[in-house]
């Protein structure tokens, strides 16, 4: 990752800090409490986690979780809340092979350009059958066109972003070792600054049966 996407990152983390995620909003969430807990099988990792609200979140539900995020300023902040957190590269985990049961990435794999890397990190470090949850911007939205007007402008304030088509991103994850077990949707989510926007993005994608985002539900072969 870039110096200016790290920056971008530090500031967001700040902005993230007076912010939380609702359940409803969250179908990692909702999967992670369906997930029974074992002593032998408790061993979460958040990659990408931001400040950590997902990591606080598995964390409550009785997990053993600790997260790594490439942002210092986010690392400070979730330490600071009492949040296992290490700065790490996704793209270069510094774990051994095969030692955790749940892998989560809420909206972080999708801001780097090496996908296949990062699954291939996630696949490495994962017990055989563990679970990965995780969530990426579709690519059949009319968020996705207003996201690149905005890159376009200079006016977008998330680094680096890319959206996934369904049909590929199954190939590259059972390219990768995993098996898809769930797929769910959702509506776009632009932020209260931006509410005409998001309702007519929203319309717009109701007409095409576009989404926002894709979450997937999948095993480690």
């Amino acid at each position: 990752m870039t110096n200016s996407n790290i920056q971008v990152w530090n500031e967001h983390s700040k902005r993230e800090a007076e912010k939380e995620i609702s359940e409803s909003q969250s179908h990692i969430r909702k999967w992670l409490k369906e997930i029974p807990i074992y002593p032998w099988r408790n061993k979460l990792l958040d990659i990408g986690a931001g400040i950590g609200l997902d990591t606080k979140y598995a964390s409550d539900l009785g997990f053993d979780a600790q997260g790594i995020e490439n942002s210092l300023e986010a690392v400070k902040i979730a330490r600071d809340r009492g949040i296992v957190m290490s700065e790490m590269d996704m793209r270069d985990m510094l774990y051994q092979d095969e030692i955790f049961d749940i892998c989560i990435a809420g909206g972080s794999i999708e801001h780097v350009p090496e996908t296949e890397n990062v699954l291939e990190e996630i696949y490495r470090v994962l017990k055989p059958n563990g679970i990965f949850l995780f969530n990426v911007p579709y690519k059949y939205s009319f968020f996705t066109p207003a996201k690149k007007i905005q890159q376009w402008l200079g006016i977008w304030k998330c680094g680096y972003e890319k959206s996934f088509g369904q049909n590929k991103l199954i190939n590259l994850l059972e390219d990768n070792g995993f098996e898809v077990q769930e797929i769910k949707w959702s509506e776009i989510e632009v932020g209260t600054r931006h509410p005409v926007l998001t309702k007519i993005l929203r319309f717009m994608d109701k007409i095409i049966g576009g989404s926002h985002m894709i979450w997937m539900k999948c095993r480690k072969k």
